[in-house]
């Protein structure tokens, strides 16, 4: 991943200068908390640590231009993404391991559990025949997975077949409508 130099050598020359003006004045303790928080910003932004809420707000942004009414169904691939539901404001289908989400998810009734968690940890063909249910369903369905596993087996054996609705970053969305 580049850096952008600029930034950070701004951050860090005014983290330099706050230290200064620390020496010679102790009331700019301020500065030096401001100045930590844009350095450590900054590495942060850099890291790609952010990367995942902006790529969010990219793929709602495409997905609701496909859908305005916002009646289609979205699922997300091998893990749970916060940033997509919080841009969504509704709940997302996962279909994949449920990971920290376990806990939760067995609390839920059983329709419940089923609707919206499809487990392929603990049972891949359940997962993978009601993913294939929902997917020939009437409605729109939004499939979110990385763009390397748009040929992955399980989501290559979907019928009908998806459409590449967008790619954003390392992410893709396949749409079965």
């Amino acid at each position: 991943r580049a850096f952008a130099p600029a930034g950070l050598a701004a951050g860090l020359a005014l983290a330099c200068l706050s230290m200064v003006s620390l020496l010679w004045q102790r009331r700019s303790l301020l500065v030096v908390a401001a100045s930590f928080l844009l350095v450590f910003g900054g590495l942060l932004r850099e890291a790609g640590v952010l990367d995942d809420v902006k790529s969010s707000r990219d793929l709602l942004a495409l997905i609701l231009a496909d859908d305005p009414k916002g009646e289609g169904r979205i699922v997300n691939h091998r893990g749970f993404r916060p940033s997509l539901a919080w841009e969504t404001r509704r709940r997302i289908v996962l279909w994949g391991s449920p990971g920290e989400l376990t806990f939760g998810m067995n609390l839920l009734p059983a329709t419940e559990k089923d609707a919206w968690f499809f487990d392929t940890k603990a049972d891949p063909a359940s997962a993978d025949r009601r993913m294939q249910a929902l997917w020939s369903s009437s409605g729109k369905v939004y499939l979110v997975v990385r763009a390397s596993d748009v040929n992955a087996p399980g989501i290559a054996a979907l019928s009908p077949k998806g459409r590449l609705l967008c790619t954003v970053g390392e992410d893709s969305v396949l749409v079965n409508r």
